[in-house]
């Protein structure tokens, strides 16, 4: 037999005065609740301290079916997730692994705390308790039970969607970054390259933009289907190459895992034939927080007399999928816009089951045209 016993057992939210809170039934975000528990000895009456395994038999169950679980769209965890747990955009960063308010608590004669993150698919308003199955007797002792009557209501709320309906893409407001370089040619000499690069930033407008998860691009310079030329790390985080103005101006499309600002090395060195041009440089990117950062650059060799000294061209069908502070979610697509060179986003409807293939397509334009950006 036991030789203690529960004296109070409740559940209760972060805000110790609510009773209930709201989450997207998006499946990943995440509430915090917590079950209190306080215990004593049978014979004396003094404080009894549960051990992390004693802790560890508590479990969520209904309200008003304290024999299940969590089960049908409510999940319960103890290891938290990224995304935030409050629907408050007072903060732009995650919050869901911060402190447990009841840790300052801790001591021989206060209650004892075990927090669960509770998550849901499910449109609907439940009712969550707390039970405890006794180490010794195999009792279970519910939140739900005589004078220990106590819950705390989640309701889970239509998750958002993103499209481009609720999203924004804004190009950098400061004037396009510009630079010069230098190639050679034989039998010419020097030319000039001149450089211009504009950062996009994607966002999402409902809630701050937590993350993105890309897919197929560059990944590591060697990725683009041309083994030659185009063999350049400097390349990764490309999705496009293309040329205008008789291929001998080179337009690059990057899109950029969503970090703190930085500084990348883009563009390849083109050492082919007759000709050497260095079309690299140094760019900052992720200058804007919350946000998913996309690059347009372009070289423009001086070189007379030689045309396509920048082919061949390739893209990826690059897709993406952003998530919102509160986990909802959105995906979409990574093109350019041919005549003005800017990049584009639109909606799309692809997924890792879906998707045809992550091969790069890759192409010599017509050399009687200008080509295309």
């Amino acid at each position: 037999m036991d030789n203690w016993e529960v004296d109070t057992f409740s559940v209760e939210l972060t805000d110790q005065a609510s009773r209930s809170d709201r989450l997207y039934a998006n499946g990943r975000m995440q509430v915090p609740v917590y079950a209190k528990i306080a215990a004593s000895l049978k014979n004396g009456g003094a404080t009894y301290r549960l051990t992390d395994k004693e802790l560890s038999q508590i479990y969520l169950v209904y309200y008003h079916d304290t024999s299940s679980r969590l089960h049908g769209g409510w999940v319960s965890s103890t290891t938290p997730g990224e995304y935030a747990g409050t629907l408050s955009d007072t903060i732009a960063t995650n919050t869901t692994a911060g402190s447990n308010p009841r840790e300052s608590q801790a001591g021989d004669d206060s209650p004892q705390y075990k927090k669960f993150w509770v998550s849901t698919t499910r449109i609907e308003a439940q009712a969550i308790a707390a039970a405890f199955k006794m180490p010794m007797s195999h009792k279970v002792v519910t939140t739900n039970d005589g004078h220990k009557d106590s819950y705390v209501t989640l309701t889970g709320i239509e998750p958002i969607i993103y499209t481009r309906a609720n999203t924004s893409l804004i190009s950098d407001p400061e004037p396009p970054n510009t630079g010069h370089l230098n190639g050679s040619c034989n039998g010419y000499g020097s030319f000039g390259v001149d450089w211009s690069q504009t950062n996009y930033y994607f966002t999402t407008n409902n809630h701050y933009l937590h993350k993105a998860e890309l897919h197929w691009y560059e990944r590591t310079g060697h990725d683009n289907g041309n083994r030659d030329q185009d063999a350049d790390t400097r390349l990764i985080g490309s999705y496009k190459k293309s040329c205008t103005n008789n291929g001998n101006t080179l337009h690059l499309y990057y899109i950029w895992e969503t970090s703190k600002e930085t500084t990348k090395t883009v563009g390849e060195n083109v050492n082919q034939y007759f000709w050497k041009i260095p079309a690299y440089t140094n760019i900052t990117i992720n200058q804007t927080a919350n946000a998913l950062c996309l690059t347009h650059i372009q070289f423009a060799a001086k070189i007379p007399h030689y045309q396509w000294v920048f082919e061949p061209e390739w893209h990826f069908n690059t897709w993406f999928v952003v998530y919102d502070l509160y986990g909802n979610r959105g995906v979409f697509e990574a093109t350019n816009n041919d005549k003005t060179g800017e990049v584009v986003i639109g909606n799309s409807n692809r997924s890792l089951g879906n998707a045809i293939t992550e091969q790069p397509t890759v192409s010599y334009p017509d050399r009687h045209s200008s080509g295309s950006t």
